[in-house]
């Protein structure tokens, strides 16, 4: 898919802006520039953020998180159920989520439902056999030390941390706070959940780069070869 040339002719400047997470009102407060070319203009920053993650994928295979002596915290959030009036429930979207220890590496996925069949699926797929995982209660992990990892428990009613082990997973709960404040600042509707979500673990990979901006141009570069 190529970029749109009226919101590539704004990227310098919108991107910039982006990348230091300043917002459209600001960004284009003394220009002459539509509310759909900013809109555009973000969306395509973001649509450059989910491709360079694609992009790290080897022969179509996705890398592996954790191994032998390494830790891997796994949690599931929910993000953006509402309450409407009359009492109507608007049901949002679930997430897995999990980040090692010892790296830093990380994946947060929407999920259509947090079955045992589904959430197994995806932990086999995305951290490497040999690993130590941690989790909650939920029965959906309950099969994980049978699979080649070892697997460990917080009581959710101890909250961050079990009493009797030390055992937490203080650091995925927390990346969860960063995300939903993030998400929140932006309106994020379900549709766009997804690219919003890439977003956020695109500046999470880059987090220790110098440049944020210098590292979404070196991205825009890879993804759209010639441009």
């Amino acid at each position: 898919m190529r970029p749109n040339p009226v919101v590539t002719s704004s990227v310098t400047t919108a991107s910039y802006k982006d990348a230091i997470h300043e917002t459209s009102g600001v960004l284009f407060m003394d220009k002459a520039t539509s509310t759909e070319t900013v809109a555009d203009s973000f969306s395509y920053c973001r649509q450059v953020c989910a491709e360079a993650l694609l992009a790290t994928q080897v022969d179509g295979t996705v890398p592996k998180i954790g191994g032998p002596n390494q830790i891997v915290e796994i949690d599931m959030a929910e993000f953006g159920k509402k309450k409407l009036p009359k009492g109507r429930m608007v049901e949002g979207q679930w997430v897995l989520g999990a980040i090692c220890r010892e790296t830093r590496e990380c994946f947060f996925l929407p999920i259509r439902d947090q079955s045992a069949e589904t959430i197994v699926t995806i932990i086999q797929n995305r951290i490497a056999g040999g690993s130590t995982i941690l989790t909650d209660e939920c029965s959906a992990y309950s099969s994980l030390g049978g699979l080649g990892y070892s697997h460990q428990v917080v009581s959710q009613s101890a909250e961050f941390a079990n009493p009797d082990t030390g055992v937490h997973t203080d650091l995925i709960k927390n990346t969860w706070s960063s995300i939903k404040r993030s998400l929140r600042s932006t309106r994020t509707r379900r549709d766009h959940f997804a690219a919003h979500l890439a977003e956020f673990i695109w500046r999470k990979k880059n987090q220790h780069k110098v440049c944020l901006f210098t590292a979404l141009i070196e991205d825009i570069v890879a993804v759209y070869p010639g441009l």
